[in-house]
């Protein structure tokens, strides 16, 4: 009946003689709601006809409580998405830097008979050095985020390991798809091309 972020305080419920303002009622959830709150609305109105009934549903009041975490999850799962775009954005522009570097080392490599995976697993051995040392540095400052925002909470779940085992997991596969379509069009292309000057 309070704020979701204190803990509950002890309640009294009595019955009066006389006077009565509300009535709190649980509803069937095999039967039809709207049929339920019909017939309610009609026993209320036997008894005090000059009302309107108002009537309230609790998962409602919780939803309006919560109304600005709901918020917070929406723009936390907009900026995430934007972020990792942009990452990617960086880490394509970077692919494609460091593969037009390593080009003629590529070429070289090919030509003394290296194969397409071992080309893909050189390039994209870097990358994910770089992509774990970023998850190094951003899972403990996550957990004392998410551990700061939830300790405003009486009641609260214990953070889970699962989130950030798809983080880790989304994160390499983005960098590992990322490097190897740029790496396999440089694994691909004619040694000729590139060291013919040579």
């Amino acid at each position: 009946m309070e704020s979701p972020y204190q803990k509950v305080n002890p309640l009294v419920m009595y019955n009066p003689t006389s006077n009565y303002n509300y009535i709190i009622a649980r509803l069937n959830p095999d039967q039809n709601l709207s049929s339920s709150v019909s017939t309610i609305d009609n026993i209320i109105k036997k008894f005090n006809p000059d009302f309107p009934v108002d009537h309230r549903f609790v998962n409602d009041d919780f939803e309006s409580k919560l109304q600005n975490e709901k918020l917070l999850g929406t723009l936390s799962n907009w900026f995430g998405g934007f972020a990792v775009f942009i990452s990617c954005l960086g880490l394509l522009g970077l692919a494609l830097f460091m593969a037009e570097q390593r080009k003629k080392e590529i070429s070289i490599r090919k030509v003394l008979g290296a194969s397409t995976a071992n080309i893909l697993t050189l390039l994209n051995k870097d990358f994910i050095k770089l992509v774990a040392i970023a998850n190094l540095i951003a899972f403990p400052l996550a957990y004392i985020i998410i551990s700061h925002w939830l300790s405003a909470y009486s009641f609260r779940v214990a953070i889970s390991v699962l989130p950030f085992a798809i983080a880790v997991g989304l994160s390499f596969l983005i960098a590992i798809l990322t490097v190897s379509i740029q790496s396999v069009k440089v694994a691909k292309s004619n040694p000729v091309d590139a060291l013919k000057y040579e």
